[in-house]
């Protein structure tokens, strides 16, 4: 009985401190920064020594200190392409955020880099489902390149400063 009735007690404590995490009031406006882990599959066309072609699809996490932004514990999927000349390249994409709750955010992101390097680049957000529908705002970030953890699988960290605005 003592067991059960423990059980019980630990199962409300923690379900309310949860709703405290989940359940945050986000802001119609502001402003945060983050960092994205990811890791994704990809698939390179190489055409000679000077072209490539890298489509992938990555996913992560989301970390920030501001408990009160929409990327507040959210995964994010991101499915782009990366086109390399001579060793530059400009990449392209889309991701869908979604927070604890089920509710998704979108983002259009394009950005430039050189291959080996860092990239830098910006992402605009375009809607959501939920409290996020016609979210708008936009990201700055950049990008570092790991190397993956198996063969075929890409890593890499992100480092964002973002706005937004919910109607």
């Amino acid at each position: 009985m003592k067991k059960t009735l423990m059980v019980v007690i630990l199962s409300l404590v923690l379900l309310t401190s949860a709703g405290f995490v989940f359940g945050a009031e986000i802001p119609k406006e502001g402003s945060a920064t983050g960092t994205i882990g990811f890791t994704g599959a990809y698939q390179i066309l190489p055409l000679g020594k000077e072209y490539l072609q890298n489509n992938y699809d990555a996913r992560g996490v989301v970390t920030t200190d501001n408990e009160a932004s929409p990327l507040y514990m959210a995964s994010v999927q991101c499915v782009g392409a990366v086109k390399a000349i001579k060793g530059e390249y400009k990449e392209f994409g889309l991701c869908i955020y979604t927070r604890p709750d089920g509710d998704q955010i979108y983002g259009s992101y394009e950005g430039t880099g050189k291959m080996g390097g860092s990239a830098k680049g910006a992402t605009t957000w375009v809607g959501g489902t939920g409290k996020y529908e016609g979210m708008t705002g936009s990201a700055e970030w950049t990008r570092t390149s790991l190397r993956g953890p198996v063969k075929g699988a890409g890593a890499s960290f992100l480092k964002m400063n973002y706005n937004w605005k919910i109607p």
